[in-house]
């Protein structure tokens, strides 16, 4: 069984915690913080039943706006086909990995997932295209 869920907002890599000067306090970026707030409340509207509690096989895709200029890693010939083709990989900051993990962090506080090591598989595709920026979020079942 596969589950689908969408999250409205640019997509953006987890942040690295920091840490507050000559306290040794430490804290998460206010953006970061504001970005999984606004993933929350976007997922926990779409949740259905209990957290997953079993092996899941998860694909992320993260769409980013495109952009006005052709970047300096797109070929000229993507870039003449960018309409066509449905939009170009996005081969830019932020990694690949730290998408990922905001994503999953979210679906664990939202209440979607009862822990991120149930993840056996995790897929996560980068593209810029036409339309509004958003995170696709498949849940498959093993």
């Amino acid at each position: 069984m596969t589950i689908g869920y969408t999250i409205g907002l640019v997509p953006r890599g987890a942040s690295r915690p920091r840490a507050a000067r000559g306290g040794g306090r430490v804290y998460m970026p206010p953006e970061h913080r504001a970005w999984m707030e606004a993933a929350v409340v976007m997922l926990r509207e779409q949740r259905q039943g209990e957290p997953f509690a079993c092996p899941l096989v998860v694909e992320i895709v993260a769409y980013w706006p495109l952009p006005k200029a052709r970047p300096a890693w797109c070929t000229r010939e993507r870039w003449k086909d960018r309409v066509a083709t449905l939009g170009i990989p996005y081969a830019t900051k932020p990694d690949a990995d730290n998408v990922g993990k905001i994503v999953l962090d979210a679906m664990v506080e939202a209440g979607l997932l009862e822990d991120d090591r149930f993840v056996v598989q995790l897929s996560v595709l980068k593209r810029c295209e036409l339309g509004t920026a958003r995170i696709d979020v498949f849940v498959e079942t093993c």
